[in-house]
């Protein structure tokens, strides 16, 4: 394995713009591929630095202008290759703490404070939400723009859906319907979408950056991650917000409250987490949870609510549950 982080970052950079060039291939098989695109610019940033994954970023995007043109470059540039230098930047900052390290082998040695991961999560989540906004305003930048723009591609896909035979053909109040729900949900499903790709992706490349045992932060204890308590106040304003705001403007915040809500769904689990290491069960608990969270509306969002009021009443720390 080599350790120069202009190689790695190149070979990243390359294998994620392959990655990115198989949704060309319309399958199955090429949408999983694709949803895989930030993985190679993550481990290149977790295991060789800031560096590589800048490299990355550059080789990446320089494929796709080549390949595919400006447009698509740009895309690829703004959802994969700037997100992973951001992250592994993040990821990697530290400082040294006032107090010294109480460790036999290292007597007296300032300790190292990492970047927070709870921070890290939310950085991830302002990045999805600025994406939807980005999204809204090129499909708008009017109100009235981005529902024509949006309402005409609908209009596109129902009609080569029906033909093909996929449903029925529908009324016209269904459509309308239809059409509505969509263009109200578009920004918040794109930050979700996003996010949970870019956090999939950064768990995966820890563990393997981990297991090829080049990552040089130390593995956190992901059950007690912490959010700052303003932000929990941040998205309950958020959310207020985007249901009073009309027009183009309550779409921009609902894209940023979906990106936050996919962080707070993380902590909730987290939460879950700690609160189950006591009990035999617990497998069969997370179990339970994880069903419910995938395919139970009202258990993801009962796991958001559990994550939203852990950092105004402190739930983990009045349980002082030792780690097992």
């Amino acid at each position: 394995m080599t350790k120069n982080p202009y190689i790695a970052g190149l070979a990243a950079g390359g294998v994620a713009a392959l990655l990115y060039l198989s949704l060309a291939t319309g399958s199955g098989m090429g949408l999983l591929l694709f949803y895989l695109a930030p993985l190679p610019g993550f481990i290149a940033g977790f295991g060789w630095g800031v560096r590589a994954a800048g490299v990355a970023a550059l080789a990446g995007t320089g494929l796709i202008l080549a390949s595919l043109g400006l447009t698509p470059a740009i895309a690829y540039g703004a959802s994969l290759a700037i997100p992973s230098v951001i992250i592994t930047h993040f990821a990697f900052l530290y400082r040294l703490s006032d107090q010294t390290s109480q460790q036999q082998d290292q007597p007296g040695e300032p300790q190292v404070e990492w970047y927070p991961v709870g921070n890290l999560m939310l950085i991830v989540a302002l990045y999805g939400g600025l994406l939807a906004m980005m999204a809204v305003l090129l499909l708008g930048p009017t109100y009235e723009a981005y529902l024509d723009r949006v309402g005409s591609q609908l209009d596109l896909i129902i009609s080569k859906a029906t033909e093909a035979g996929f449903f029925k053909k529908l009324k016209p109040e269904q459509i309308g319907h239809y059409k509505s729900v969509v263009q109200s949900i578009l920004p918040a499903s794109t930050a979700v979408l996003w996010c949970l790709l870019a956090f999939i992706n950064m768990w995966i490349a820890a563990h393997i950056v981990r297991l090829s045992e080049k990552m040089s932060r130390p593995w956190p204890d992901l059950t007690r991650i912490e959010f700052p308590y303003k932000s929990s106040l941040a998205l309950i304003g958020l959310f207020l917000l985007s249901l009073a705001m009309p027009g183009i403007g309550g779409l921009i915040l609902s894209g940023f409250v979906g990106a936050m809500m996919i962080a707070f769904l993380l902590m909730g689990l987290a939460v879950v987490h700690y609160l189950t290491r006591p009990y035999p069960a617990r497998g069969l608990i997370l179990f339970g949870t994880y069903i419910a969270v995938f395919f139970i509306g009202w258990g993801a969002i009962i796991v958001i609510i559990l994550g939203v009021v852990e950092p105004l009443l402190q739930i983990r720390r009045r349980a002082n549950i030792e780690p097992s």
